[in-house]
């Protein structure tokens, strides 16, 4: 009877292995395309944030954006850049945007989402300065000034007539 008992458990743990695994799998491969989503909107968003700041600032902000995307391992090709920043007066809203189609970045093993969907980061500043004119030339200096390894120069003694 003990033995029939043993006999008629075996395999259970087969079964519930062919139950699990596949449950465990589609959840593993799903947070790895999420997971990489969002890694993907931070980057983005981050780049943007980077872009509007040196924009608002009067610098170039594409550049920023360009090396911050380089930085997230992104091509350039793969991704747009909407600057009004050079356009902007000083007070006036500046905002960057970047967006990058899912499809073209994006890790997909389980194709959870579209490819069509477009991944974007975007921020909003207000313009501090117009871009800053060139600094003056350094003035050029009237008397050289003092080698410090000369000795100082007693100034002459006048000597009281006889």
């Amino acid at each position: 009877m003990k033995r029939l008992r043993h006999l008629q458990r075996r395999g259970g743990a087969l079964l519930e292995a062919a139950i699990v695994l596949p449950v465990l799998i589609v959840a593993a491969f799903g947070l790895t395309e999420v997971g990489h989503y969002f890694y993907i909107k931070h980057s983005l968003q981050a780049a943007a944030r980077e872009g509007a700041r040196l924009s608002a600032r009067g610098n170039d902000g594409d550049a920023a954006v360009v090396r911050m995307m380089n930085a997230a391992g992104i091509a350039e090709d793969k991704y747009t850049i909407t600057n009004n920043g050079p356009d902007a007066s000083k007070g006036e809203q500046v905002t960057v945007t970047v967006e990058v189609t899912w499809q073209d970045i994006g890790v997909r093993p389980m194709k959870i989402l579209d490819g069509s969907v477009v991944v974007k980061g975007e921020a909003v500043m207000l313009k501090e300065q117009n871009p800053a004119p060139p600094p003056p030339p350094p003035p050029t200096p009237v008397d050289p000034p003092p080698d410090p390894e000369d000795p100082p120069v007693d100034p002459p003694v006048e000597e009281p007539a006889p």
